[in-house]
């Protein structure tokens, strides 16, 4: 990625750059237009909630557990959004040694923001292709 899109050192370019699914000022995302709007990501200080049997409902059904899927916000991912009501982003990124998604919401408690996870899955084809062309 070159230095007009992103600048870890002196945050977002101007540019191109624009805050993501985070508005808390902790994400450093750009767009990457597609058929839809993707974002790569790299996040910062994040907290993520899930329910434990649900977690492991989704692991026996789809290979990945929610905990495991935490790990796709350690690297860059690339995020679009699912639904509107309620709203909802998928991110696709590397956990476990193999491209996955994630489906989350963005929560607030007296805290401040974080993630609640609530499905994953192993990256479809197309999941896949869209990681390679973007990241």
């Amino acid at each position: 990625m070159g230095d007009s899109d992103h600048r870890p050192d002196r945050g977002p370019s101007r540019r191109r750059s624009v805050q993501g699914p985070s508005t808390n000022g902790k994400a450093r995302c750009r767009p990457i237009w597609t058929s839809c709007c993707w974002y790569k990501c790299y996040i910062k200080d994040v907290r993520f909630e899930f329910e434990r049997s649900k977690s492991r409902d989704v692991k026996r059904k789809h290979g990945v557990s929610l905990k495991e899927a935490r790990e796709i916000f350690d690297q860059a991912y690339l995020v679009d959004q699912k639904n509107d009501d309620p709203e909802q982003f998928r991110a696709i990124g590397w956990c476990g040694g193999r491209l996955c998604s994630v489906v989350f919401e963005i929560r607030h408690d007296a805290d401040g923001e974080y993630y609640h996870l609530v499905t994953a899955w192993r990256a479809t084809q197309e999941e896949e292709q869209s990681y390679a062309e973007n990241v």
